[in-house]
């Protein structure tokens, strides 16, 4: 489940992004609020950060969850979009934004007083977003070659970069509520 950053990659600074305020804001989403730089399981952290996030807002009206993890969304595109065009690399090892994304959609989705249900869907995203079954890698590829294919469209890649891990939480939720269904009792 722990995955480590390719160093060969260049780790992404702070100071990279000094151009702007909405460069460090960029950044700070991007990274997950930091966690993204972490050289060891930055998505594993991202993930977490997501379930931290989901086990804070269970308390608010589902339509405000709804409004707000839609709200990350949008701006993790525009996020991993800025962190993209910065780094010149599509889908850079630091954006976490899309598992905090991911991993937050996955526990609005399942019921969060639950002992067991929250980690099972947190292990299920997991496995799911690091295998990348089809067609998750079909869109992951795409959003990594969408920049190198169209440098003036590096938007589509903040996009990729965010969608692929969205089909992953469907994926997860959709197996954690087959596990529900025929397993009941024991992840109540």
């Amino acid at each position: 489940m722990l995955e480590i950053i390719d160093m060969r990659r260049t780790p992404l600074k702070i100071s990279q992004f000094t151009r702007s305020q909405a460069d460090r804001f960029a950044f700070f989403l991007g990274t997950g609020f930091g966690v993204g730089i972490s050289p060891l399981a930055p998505g594993t952290l991202g993930s977490l950060v997501g379930l931290a996030i989901a086990f804070k807002t269970e308390v608010f009206p589902s339509h405000l969850q709804w409004v707000l993890w839609s709200l990350v969304f949008l701006l993790g595109v525009w996020a991993s979009f800025k962190i993209s065009e910065i780094s010149q690399q599509a889908d850079h090892p630091s954006i976490v934004v899309d598992e905090v994304s991911g991993m937050w959609l996955v526990a609005m989705s399942l019921d969060m007083n639950a002992m067991v249900t929250p980690w099972l869907g947190f292990l299920a995203f997991r496995i799911f977003d690091i295998l990348k079954p089809f067609p998750i890698r079909a869109l992951d590829a795409w959003s990594k070659n969408i920049i190198h294919q169209s440098p003036e469209r590096k938007w589509v890649a903040g996009f990729g970069v965010m969608i692929d891990d969205i089909l992953a939480a469907l994926m997860a939720i959709m197996t954690v509520q087959f596990l529900i269904h025929y397993l009941g009792a024991q992840f109540g």
